[in-house]
């Protein structure tokens, strides 16, 4: 077991000193390029220019933007832009709450419009069943439909006797007792 960790322990120590040359020549390479470039007479010559363009750019800038500062005439033309602003956000906020309150005065008629609604329905609905369900209603119903059916008859009547004047005979409403006579009569 000894042997295997001296084993092991060489092992890394050869794969370290493999990897530092490597390391440290990469290194080497990035200070040596840093240095040919540092001292690159041509480069430092653009760096020059590059910072005297800055600085005119800058103090043009700076110039400009102090000019602006004490024009009067773009002062009033940006105080009367502001207000022209400020006044078409007054209007719009305006607006809005109109339209606010509209659409809430509109909610609240529609929502008193549908409770009316829904009451009236419900009124209605309890007076018809009211209706429906009275007894002597019913009775009155039944009796219109037992004479419904008693002109329906008398008009079938009619019609045979105006469509076959010889063969009409009145009908008579069978009875219980004919009703089992009949059925009596009959073969089975």
């Amino acid at each position: 077991m000894e042997d295997d960790k001296l084993n092991q322990e060489e092992n890394k120590t050869v794969e370290n000193e493999e990897v530092k040359p490597e390391k440290h020549s990469a290194f080497d390479d990035f200070i040596k390029h840093a240095k040919t470039f540092a001292e690159d007479n041509k480069l430092q010559e653009k760096f020059e220019t590059l910072k005297e363009k800055t600085n005119e750019a800058v103090e043009g800038a700076s110039k400009k933007i102090d000019e602006l500062r004490h024009d009067e005439d773009l002062k009033a033309k940006l105080n009367n832009v502001k207000e022209t602003v400020v006044s078409a956000t007054n209007k719009v906020v305006d607006k809005v709450k109109e339209n606010e309150e509209l659409t809430e005065k509109l909610t609240q008629v529609k929502d008193t419009a549908v409770d009316v609604t829904k009451k009236s329905v419900d009124f209605v609905a309890n007076k018809v069943d009211d209706f429906r369900n009275d007894p002597e209603v019913q009775e009155k119903f039944e009796k219109a439909k037992d004479k419904t059916i008693e002109v329906a008859e008398k008009a079938v009547d009619s019609l045979k006797k105006w469509l076959k004047p010889e063969k009409a005979e009145p009908t008579e409403e069978p009875t219980e007792e004919s009703a089992e006579e009949s059925t009596e009569n009959k073969p089975e």
